[in-house]
Protein backbone atom coordinates (compact mmCIF):
# COMPACT_ATOMS: atom_id res chain seq x y z
CA UNK A 1 0.00 0.00 0.00
CA UNK A 2 1.10 3.13 -1.02
CA UNK A 3 1.64 5.69 2.04
CA UNK A 4 0.06 9.62 1.70
CA UNK A 5 3.50 11.16 1.41
CA UNK A 6 4.40 15.56 0.48
CA UNK A 7 0.26 16.29 0.15
CA UNK A 8 -0.83 20.08 0.64
CA UNK A 9 -3.67 20.43 3.05
CA UNK A 10 -6.19 23.08 2.67
CA UNK A 11 -5.79 25.46 5.35
CA UNK A 12 -2.37 24.60 5.96
CA UNK A 13 0.93 25.69 4.56
CA UNK A 14 3.62 23.00 3.21
CA UNK A 15 3.29 19.47 2.80
CA UNK A 16 2.59 16.70 5.23
CA UNK A 17 3.65 13.10 5.10
CA UNK A 18 1.79 10.12 6.61
CA UNK A 19 3.08 8.70 10.34
CA UNK A 20 -0.16 6.42 11.07
CA UNK A 21 -3.46 5.56 9.58
CA UNK A 22 -6.61 3.76 11.07
CA UNK A 23 -9.47 2.31 9.14
CA UNK A 24 -13.19 3.18 10.39
CA UNK A 25 -15.98 1.06 10.95
CA UNK A 26 -18.40 2.93 8.71
CA UNK A 27 -15.44 1.89 5.58
CA UNK A 28 -13.54 5.18 5.55
CA UNK A 29 -9.48 5.25 6.17
CA UNK A 30 -8.02 8.08 8.35
CA UNK A 31 -4.61 9.26 8.52
CA UNK A 32 -2.04 10.71 10.78
CA UNK A 33 -0.19 13.65 9.32
CA UNK A 34 3.25 15.15 10.32
CA UNK A 35 3.99 18.23 8.59
CA UNK A 36 7.23 17.56 6.32
CA UNK A 37 9.54 20.45 7.68
CA UNK A 38 8.75 20.55 11.36
CA UNK A 39 7.91 17.40 11.79
CA UNK A 40 6.94 16.68 15.60
CA UNK A 41 7.56 20.59 16.63
CA UNK A 42 4.12 21.01 15.14
CA UNK A 43 1.05 19.91 16.11
CA UNK A 44 -0.19 17.02 13.62
CA UNK A 45 -3.25 16.73 11.55
CA UNK A 46 -5.77 14.28 10.27
CA UNK A 47 -7.08 13.65 6.92
CA UNK A 48 -9.47 11.14 5.53
CA UNK A 49 -8.60 9.15 1.62
CA UNK A 50 -9.35 12.19 -0.35
CA UNK A 51 -6.67 14.50 2.04
CA UNK A 52 -9.81 16.40 3.07
CA UNK A 53 -8.73 17.81 6.55
CA UNK A 54 -10.69 16.55 9.47
CA UNK A 55 -9.09 17.35 12.61
CA UNK A 56 -6.45 19.94 13.24
CA UNK A 57 -4.03 20.42 16.43
CA UNK A 58 -3.72 17.41 17.01
CA UNK A 59 -1.12 16.01 19.60
CA UNK A 60 -2.32 12.87 20.55
CA UNK A 61 -2.79 11.49 17.53
CA UNK A 62 -6.23 9.09 17.01
CA UNK A 63 -6.97 9.54 20.45
CA UNK A 64 -8.06 13.13 19.92
CA UNK A 65 -10.02 12.52 17.33
CA UNK A 66 -12.32 9.65 19.18
CA UNK A 67 -12.24 12.47 22.06
CA UNK A 68 -13.61 14.84 19.46
CA UNK A 69 -16.18 12.35 18.16
CA UNK A 70 -17.26 11.80 22.08
CA UNK A 71 -17.66 15.28 22.84
CA UNK A 72 -19.74 16.02 19.77
CA UNK A 73 -22.06 13.30 20.77
CA UNK A 74 -21.49 13.53 24.65
CA UNK A 75 -21.02 9.53 24.29
CA UNK A 76 -18.53 7.66 25.86
CA UNK A 77 -15.13 8.30 23.99
CA UNK A 78 -15.08 5.51 21.15
CA UNK A 79 -12.44 2.95 20.89
CA UNK A 80 -9.51 4.29 18.43
CA UNK A 81 -10.24 1.01 16.40
CA UNK A 82 -13.94 1.98 16.02
CA UNK A 83 -13.87 5.51 14.84
CA UNK A 84 -16.74 7.25 12.54
CA UNK A 85 -15.45 9.49 9.76
CA UNK A 86 -16.64 13.33 10.95
CA UNK A 87 -15.21 16.67 10.24
CA UNK A 88 -14.01 18.03 13.30
CA UNK A 89 -11.99 20.96 12.35
CA UNK A 90 -15.25 23.36 14.07
CA UNK A 91 -14.85 22.12 17.85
Amino acid sequence: MTRMQHIQIKGHNGTWSEISNRNTSDGHKLFLMEHDQYGEDAASVIVDENGELLLEDVMNGFADYAYALASESDEETPDSQSLTRRVMVDR
